[in-house]
């Protein structure tokens, strides 16, 4: 059995910080879960985990270096990283 290593997308963390000024509830500084699901598209949760705020993310793929038009988060300050995931891999379902 060989064990997948998972990694994060080229340019996904700099483009998490650029939403830096436009979320209210919580500040991008721990990237906490990464989930590929097909192509170039990825979820996950990132967030600040010492104030306990989360966010999910969503990554549709990506035209050029820090395109952020491909990327949407929840910007709800979630209280729990697992509950984010979880809303997060629901949504990515619908």
């Amino acid at each position: 059995m060989r064990i997948h290593q998972s990694s994060v997308p080229e340019g996904l963390v700099e483009e998490l910080e650029e939403t830096r000024s436009r979320l209210h509830y919580t500040s991008p500084e721990t990237l906490f879960y990464c989930v590929w699901l097909w192509g170039e598209t990825c979820c996950g949760v990132f967030g600040d985990g010492e104030n306990g705020t989360y966010e999910w993310f969503i990554r549709k793929g990506r035209q050029k270096i820090l395109d952020t038009s491909n990327l949407e988060t929840s910007d709800c300050g979630y209280g729990s990283s697992s509950v984010a995931l979880r809303d997060v891999l629901v949504k990515m379902e619908e």
